[in-house]
């Protein structure tokens, strides 16, 4: 009953936009190409895909344009 308590209360916050959950991540799919690691890479708010790192942090502030905290790196 304890656990049925907080999943109710966890709900009505939720519904009243007390509480604001993550969207899930996705897998991408690849199209069929010879290179299958694109298969593994997921969809993520905080992140792009990336050919060599599979991901990379979006350059969003506070990351510099190169996906890093803080300032340019030359």
């Amino acid at each position: 009953m304890l656990l049925g308590a907080c999943e109710y209360t966890f709900r009505i916050f939720t519904q009243r936009g007390l509480i604001i959950l993550e969207p899930p991540v996705k897998t991408l799919v690849g199209k069929g190409a010879a290179d299958r690691r694109m298969d593994h890479i997921v969809a993520d708010p905080q992140r792009i895909p990336d050919p060599v790192l599979f991901w990379r942090p979006k350059p969003e502030p506070p990351r510099s344009s190169q996906g890093f905290l803080g300032p340019e790196v030359e």
